[in-house]
């Protein structure tokens, strides 16, 4: 369209002639409008959208992170599992052997572990992911140990169960409360004499004529109706080496010769012999030697149970006999 310049002296409007210059510079402002535009969309379009290397890296970081949460939540399932099977050799171990089971292995594999897990700080997420995985494989591969070396000690006590039925392992009383127990094994103030002396088994304060249970099966060894020392008490014989006595006893109710089972009462509470109260002297002894009582009590008690009743039973300095 063409553009007219009205001239103040002849009152009248010329035509505005355009020349090569103006054309050039109306293409010039186009173009650099176009450019600012182009880049305009580019910043934008970076924004929103990924080239084909981002989206790649992208799936690659999603994947990589869904990998890592699957293998994390693997590693805190084997880790509970693993400790289970740890607490469970512990007690058998302790119960069974008086020792700790050999760790080595295990102590071995969370070394290797650990050092995994040193690198990963320094090598980025690809090294986590891979050391995450080689941690599960050898958490996995521990547990695996230990759970098949669990199931041999559970067939061997399969194929043993008169060894296992002979093995004191319960409370002489009912004591669900755990508050029965008076006094632990070990050196204790004596009642009367008031001088340190060993406590050959434990004590439970229980009212007279609380049934009494043998700990396992076994045979009515010896019977004593003593109003000295233990006063009246019975020893159980189990075989295998294992021996229980329980003393200061009120009415007896097996003779001896007797076969029994575990559960079975064969007396009540009493208060006779060098007795402070009334209570029960219960120990167990292991080719005649004393041993703690409550080492023994795993088939009633889990771990955390065990930990109580040991608990309370340290709070008295003095025993009652």
């Amino acid at each position: 369209m063409a553009k007219y310049n009205f001239n103040l002296e002849s009152l009248s409007f010329t035509k505005e002639s355009r020349g090569f210059a103006y054309w050039l510079k109306r293409a010039f402002r186009y173009l650099l409008a176009g450019i600012a535009l182009a880049v305009l969309a580019y910043i934008i379009y970076s924004y929103i959208a990924y080239t084909p290397r981002e989206r790649r890296v992208a799936n690659e970081n999603r994947v990589l992170e869904e990998r890592l949460h699957e293998l994390q939540e693997k590693y805190k399932q084997l880790s509970v599992v693993l400790k289970d099977l740890e607490q469970r050799d512990r007690d058998i171990y302790r119960s069974l052997f008086e020792s700790e089971p050999d760790r080595s292995d295990a102590q071995d594999a969370a070394r290797r572990a650990n050092e995994l897990y040193k690198s990963v700080a320094i090598d980025g997420e690809a090294s986590m992911v891979a050391s995450t995985r080689e941690y599960t494989l050898l958490l996995r591969e521990e547990a695996q140990e230990g759970s098949e070396a669990f199931d041999e000690l559970v067939e061997l006590a399969q194929g043993q169960q008169d060894f296992m039925a002979s093995v004191p392992s319960i409370q002489p009383v009912k004591n669900e409360n755990l508050m029965h127990i008076a006094a632990p094994f070990g050196v204790r103030i004596h009642p009367f004499y008031k001088v340190l002396k060993m406590h050959t088994g434990v004590d439970y304060a229980c009212p007279v004529g609380t049934p009494v249970m043998a700990t396992a099966k076994g045979v009515v060894k010896q019977i004593r109706k003593s109003q000295r020392g233990m006063g009246r008490s019975i020893l159980l014989d189990h075989g295998h080496g294992y021996s229980t006595m329980y003393s200061h006893l009120e009415d007896i109710k097996v003779r001896q010769g007797r076969r029994v089972e575990r559960g079975d009462i064969i007396a009540t509470v009493g208060n006779t012999g060098m007795s402070m109260a009334p209570h029960l002297h219960y120990e167990v002894r292991v080719k005649e030697e004393p041993v703690d009582p409550i080492n023994y009590f795993f088939l009633e008690l889990d771990p955390a149970r065990l930990a109580a009743l040991a608990h309370i039973a340290s709070q008295n300095g003095q025993s009652l006999d």
